[in-house]
């Protein structure tokens, strides 16, 4: 099947520049295609006959790329991470490496002391602490 042109002049004998347009009446039309890519377009002379042209053009339908969601700068993301840590957790293990039990963790910080004592397992937490340094001090 092929695809009838209508519309030469000089800009289609081998002088199209980019982003020049030359209006194409294309046939057939099998449906309402908004945007195209010229995927390959050759433009030859016409064997004897001055002034004509073949022209072999290959189109693709233009899609539109489907929207991505914006990522935050890499320092945008690290400062939103850190707003989500606010807790402070740790295991407390003995010589052998079994967990210490009952064990007092003190930390200190910009709010002030909090004193936290491990559980079964040898975890302590400390929760919704502020932002900011803190020190811990392991009582045995």
């Amino acid at each position: 099947m092929g695809i009838g042109c209508k519309g030469h002049d000089r800009k289609a004998s081998g002088q199209i520049r980019s982003a020049q347009t030359f209006p194409l009446l294309l046939r057939p039309v099998l449906a309402e295609i908004d945007k195209v890519i010229i995927e390959d377009l050759v433009v030859e002379e016409a064997a004897g006959k001055a002034n004509r042209y073949a022209y072999h053009i290959t189109l693709k339908e233009y899609r539109e790329p489907k929207p991505t969601k914006e990522e935050p700068p890499p320092e945008q993301k690290a400062e939103e991470k850190q707003s989500e840590i606010d807790d402070i957790r740790g295991k407390i293990l003995d010589a052998d490496g079994n967990p210490s039990k009952d064990v007092t963790v003190l930390i200190n910080g910009p709010s002030g002391e909090t004193r936290v004592k491990t559980n079964d397992e040898g975890i302590y937490e400390a929760l919704d602490l502020p932002e900011g340094k803190y020190e811990i001090t392991v009582e045995m």
